[in-house]
């Protein structure tokens, strides 16, 4: 899949800025040459400034051309610094030229006499103005490539975290299915009605898991992504029986808040694998959603082991760094906190902005 880049302004538009750039030039260049030369009328001095503009922007396109066959190397390098030079004294030589050549064909004699006494400072301001402009078209293509890589790395983050997505929903796959249909065919016989709820909770699941794959757009409530977690929860009780123990803590008003779909659902899943599920006392899974200070909580814990920092920190998981990558990637001041330590169980905690 090609990586999206932004939009490339057209030539047209290029000129317009081109020429708009330049015109503020005019009225300052046409006041010098009236004050350098008070005899001349404003219509001449503005007629001089006109075509003394004209000349530096059409020459400034030579600067361009350079600046777009040069890319900057990051450090002045002989090669660079000798082909700017030679464009320099081109540019110069060019716009001086391009003045005085039609003040000595109609005049070659005061002509010539005007020209030794403004070449040394038209080659100068000719040196100035290239430099000026070389620059200015340096920084601008730098601003451009850094959008560039902003827009691709942009692409690629919304990508990367996609495929998270797709990963958080298989994982519904490999184990917990297996782990289900074990549970479901013992029931089957012992308790009929329940092995119907069973299957029609694990329906429920497939199907949201299913309607995902197909969204375009993973956000979804609070409310929503409670129901999915019910219904995963009802399969693990009807395998883990007493040993798993849920308390739950529902703020009604904080049910609205959007967060990006399969996001608590690994961290209850992460809590019953790893602090419920191997102990043959089971444990307990506390589940809080809170609202308040502008932003709504939920909350994961369980009373199992827990983990130290540098375990947590160096987990090569796909659950809890997808879940923290996804929720930043969503904007909105999201954001995943862990508190844990060995022996204090282990909590997370979704932070979330509250509902509109």
């Amino acid at each position: 899949m090609t990586t999206p880049r932004p939009p490339r302004p057209t030539a047209v538009r290029q000129a317009a800025w081109y020429v708009a750039a330049w015109s503020p030039f005019v009225p300052l260049f046409a006041l010098l040459i009236a004050l350098s030369e008070p005899r001349l009328g404003a219509i001449d001095a503005i007629d001089a400034g006109v075509r003394s503009i004209a000349w530096a922007a059409f020459l400034g396109l030579g600067a361009v051309v350079v600046a777009r066959r040069v890319p900057w190397p990051g450090a002045v390098t002989a090669r660079v610094a000798t082909i700017h030079l030679l464009a320099m004294c081109a540019y110069s030589a060019g716009w001086l030229a391009g003045i005085l050549a039609p003040i000595v064909a109609a005049d070659p004699v005061n002509g010539l006499a005007q020209m030794r006494t403004v070449i040394g400072w038209q080659l100068l301001q000719g040196a100035t103005t290239y430099a000026v402009l070389a620059i200015v078209l340096y920084v601008r293509r730098g601003i451009v490539v850094a959008r560039e890589r902003e827009a691709r790395l942009a692409a690629a983050e919304a990508l990367r975290t996609r495929a998270e997505l797709e990963a958080l929903r298989g994982r519904l796959d490999p184990h917990f299915l297996f782990n289900t249909l074990h549970s479901l065919r013992a029931l089957v016989a012992r308790d009929p009605a329940r092995a119907q709820e069973a299957i029609d909770r694990l329906a429920a699941l497939l199907r949201t898991t299913l309607d995902g794959k197909r969204a375009d757009d993973d956000t979804v409530t609070v409310r929503e992504e409670l129901a999915f977690v019910d219904d995963y929860l009802a399969l693990e009780a009807m395998r883990l029986g007493d040993r798993l123990r849920v308390v739950r803590e529902v703020d009604a008003g904080a049910l609205d808040a959007e967060l990006p779909a399969f996001t608590i659902q690994p961290l209850v899943e992460n809590a019953i694998v790893h602090a419920i599920a191997p102990r043959a006392a089971g444990g307990t899974l506390q589940l809080r959603v809170a609202g308040g200070d502008a932003h709504v909580t939920v909350t994961v814990a369980d009373d199992g082991p827990g983990a130290g920092a540098a375990r947590v920190a160096t987990a090569t998981g796909v659950g809890l760094d997808a879940v923290r990558r996804r929720l930043v990637a969503s904007g909105g001041a999201r954001r995943l906190e862990l508190e844990t330590a060995p022996g204090a169980g282990f909590v997370a905690r979704v932070v979330l902005p509250e509902p509109a």
